[in-house]
């Protein structure tokens, strides 16, 4: 079976005959940039062979190629197929970047965050006959520590997880 080496890097595949170059590339784990999905349609998946056999229509590259880029062994690498050893040189451009998320715009003021809402976890005692203790409320005049009014309404429902615990939540608007 053929071998087909990507330089820059010298990455190695080794491959059955026939075989087109970019899928020897993803062997290899290069990540050519293929819009068009391998069809031959975008021109992306630019390589240059070095020397070997391969064997490609002419035809299919001079829709994107020169001649004389033709001449220094340009082709495209999802219609070109691998027949013997073959040294393979990979353009950056026809690989897929690394994307980059853009974390800070210079000029970019902070924004702080007051939520309407704020989730509270009471703990209670269960309820008996013997403990006539009324049970805690909301505080009547705001939250003291976190400096917050108070709540208009707060909306409760049983924990799963302990029979003592109730999960309140604050809801603004009275709704």
């Amino acid at each position: 079976m053929p071998t087909a080496t990507f330089l820059p890097g010298y990455r190695k595949a080794v491959v059955p005959s026939g075989t087109t170059i970019l899928d020897a590339a993803r062997a290899a784990g290069l990540p050519m940039n293929v819009v068009c999905g391998g069809q031959g349609k975008c021109g992306k998946c630019l390589v240059f062979i070095k020397d070997g056999t391969v064997s490609f229509d002419i035809e299919d590259c001079r829709r994107f190629f020169s001649n004389n880029e033709i001449a220094s062994g340009a082709c495209l690498a999802c219609r070109a197929t691998i027949v013997g050893d073959v040294r393979v040189e990979v353009p950056a451009e026809s690989l897929i970047q690394e994307q980059k998320i853009l974390v800070e715009i210079p000029g970019m003021k902070e924004v702080p965050l007051k939520p309407a809402v704020w989730k509270y976890e009471v703990h209670l005692t269960p309820p008996s006959l013997d403990d006539t203790t009324p049970r805690p409320r909301p505080p009547a005049g705001g939250d003291r520590r976190s400096g917050r009014p108070a709540p208009p309404t707060v909306y409760t429902h049983r924990s799963r997880s302990s029979a003592t615990s109730r999960r309140c939540s604050a809801g603004a608007g009275g709704t």
